[in-house]
């Protein structure tokens, strides 16, 4: 199978750390309406697909006993057991999110997941496929990038008909920071031309991508690069990969600036481009 062009394109949303269960999210309609805004603005209506791809269901499952114990813990004191349960559920789904080679683990089948949606879009419909990422499930999503890009099957050179996912957008991410780990962007043998397109969405005040806790600032190289460009820089140069920085000019703080993704009229447009040029 190959890209067909002519299809509508297909845009795969994951969530980052969230609290609640799958049937909770609905991040591809809140991606949905940003596209639509974004084409209502230009006059035009043109058709695209997004879905969610959600994995809250298998974090949970996987930290069913240290929420047993909490529960247990806090059982004489009512208010403080949705305090440790969030606790819980961030740090678990972090320290999960560390693996990065096994296949069997928590976060294998996370991986997994997500790339059997890819290549079963790419294999039975053959629809142009785009990612957009929030926080933790950026991390999951470069996993299963540089996985296709490394795949004999597909990322032909040149040829993006042979590409499964054909560009990536992240928002709030914490690839910038050490304890990820991650570092390795997956080459696209043989390409001349076609650049594999990352954009990435930043908030200075998004404690999430600067690593501190208390809001410190993002530091910004001269260019205006965050942690992630800083950090992928050199190997998106040596691997064909464009990669964007997009510093967000809303003007919220801490956590608020960590959600306000959703609702960027800048992450829209962007889409747009990426989907329709």
């Amino acid at each position: 199978m190959t890209i067909d062009f002519s299809l509508p394109p297909r845009v795969v949303v994951i969530h980052g750390v969230q609290s609640g269960g799958n049937a909770d999210l609905t991040h591809d309609q809140d991606i949905a309406d940003l596209i639509d805004d974004a084409l209502a603005a230009r006059g035009v209506d043109l058709p695209f697909n997004a879905v969610g791809y959600s994995y809250e269901d298998t974090n949970d499952e996987a930290q069913k006993v240290s929420k047993l114990i909490v529960g247990a813990l806090s059982s004489s004191v009512p208010l403080l057991g949705p305090v440790l349960n969030q606790v819980v559920d961030v740090v678990g789904d972090v320290v999960i999110a560390l693996d990065q080679d096994s296949t069997c683990t928590t976060a294998g089948k996370i991986r997994k997941g997500l790339r059997d949606v890819v290549e079963a879009s790419y294999r039975d419909e053959g629809r142009p496929l785009y990612i957009v990422a929030h926080s933790l499930g950026s991390v999951y999503s470069l996993d299963v990038i540089n996985q296709l890009i490394g795949h004999d099957d597909y990322y032909k050179g040149d040829d993006v008909k042979t590409w499964p996912v054909l560009g990536l957008l992240t928002m709030g991410s914490p690839l910038g920071l050490d304890l990820l780990g991650r570092n390795h962007l997956e080459p696209v043998a043989g390409a001349k031309r076609a650049r594999f397109l990352w954009e990435n969405h930043f908030s200075r005040l998004d404690p999430i991508v600067s690593g501190h806790v208390f809001g410190r600032p993002v530091g910004l190289s001269k260019d205006m690069n965050g942690p992630v460009e800083q950090r992928f820089a050199k190997a998106a140069v040596n691997a064909g990969w464009l990669l964007r920085p997009n510093v967000s000019a809303l003007k919220k703080q801490w956590l608020l600036a960590h959600v306000a993704y959703w609702t960027s009229s800048k992450v829209g447009d962007d889409l747009v481009r990426m989907l329709f040029t």
